[in-house]
């Protein structure tokens, strides 16, 4: 059996026809073929809150990390003047800090990250730089994340209406954004989740007036800019952080894929002579595919 033989990568950039097969001159045909993805997909893993935590400076709880190329998330609401969080740990490991966002009548946002974190049941530990405050905080670790740098885009905003919102613009395809959003309130106000969000925490300090609650979207496909919001029964003071994680890379993997050929086929009227060829040595078509008439050593069939 005669082959034509395609090599190519799964990003679907770069098409390399084997050159042995290209020594008809003045014929070239490329073959436009699907190919996989060239991202993985992230996927929610776990959602773990502190519950209100009064006028605490510090404060922990237990979240479960499972999965690979694991990224935990941890967002901070806090209602206070002037303070702020001196560092967040999980296991004893340092977070990083993706931004902040306020104030707005003493409320205030925070979001940070910790990439490959360990597995299991282990403690998140939140430090303030003082007190008495009024903080929640909320975690959420995700699955599929690239290790090397997690952190895709991020944004926030702050002001005193009932609809925060905040616009991420992702760069990577199939991203997932987290968000943290911090309310001022009363005793009874609430908060709704925006509409392709899913909530991960609610929580409501009534007798300290803060309101605060996470959520993620994902996957963000085509990547661009996407709103992370939410409703306040009332018109209150807010504060909202958002940041996107981006999806490992899916392996990179050399694809061939061969054509069979049947021998003696006829030549295809119409295309030109090759000088020094064989008549049967010009290119055919078979199918879908084309074939060359000349059976190589190197190239045998399959």
């Amino acid at each position: 059996m005669n082959r034509l033989t395609f090599l190519f990568s799964p990003s679907g950039r770069t098409l390399r026809v084997n050159p042995r097969l290209m020594r008809l001159g003045r014929t070239l045909l490329i073959l436009f073929l699907a190919v996989s993805p060239a991202w993985a997909q992230i996927a929610f893993d776990a959602g773990s809150n502190s519950g209100a935590q009064g006028t605490a400076s510090s404060y922990s709880w237990s979240h479960t990390c499972t999965g690979s190329d694991l990224v935990l998330v941890v967002g901070v609401s806090i209602r206070h003047n002037t303070v702020t969080v001196t560092g967040i740990t999980y296991n004893g490991i340092a977070l990083t800090q993706i931004r902040t966002d306020g104030r707005t009548s003493l409320t205030y946002s925070e979001i940070w990250f910790l990439k490959a974190p360990a597995t299991g049941s282990n403690t998140i530990a939140v430090t303030l730089s003082g007190g008495p405050t009024r903080s929640i905080s909320g975690a959420v670790s995700l699955t599929g994340v690239d290790q090397t740098t997690p952190n895709d885009a991020d944004n926030g905003a702050t002001g005193s209406s009932t609809t925060p919102s905040a616009s991420v613009t992702t760069v990577a395809d199939n991203a997932w954004i987290v968000d943290v959003v911090a309310v001022r309130t009363g005793s009874s106000e609430t908060i709704t989740v925006g509409s392709g969000q899913t909530q991960r925490w609610n929580v409501l300090d009534g007798a300290n007036g803060l309101r605060a609650g996470g959520s993620h979207e994902g996957p963000v496909t085509p990547a661009g800019a996407t709103t992370m919001d939410w409703t306040i029964s009332a018109s209150k003071a807010w504060a909202l952080s958002a940041a996107a994680f981006k999806p490992v890379a899916a392996a990179r993997r050399l694809m061939i894929i061969t054509h069979r050929c049947p021998p003696n086929l006829p030549a295809a009227a119409g295309l030109p002579a090759v000088a020094g060829k064989p008549q049967d040595s010009r290119l055919r078509p078979y199918g879908h595919a084309f074939c060359t008439g000349r059976r190589t050593a190197d190239s045998p069939g399959r």
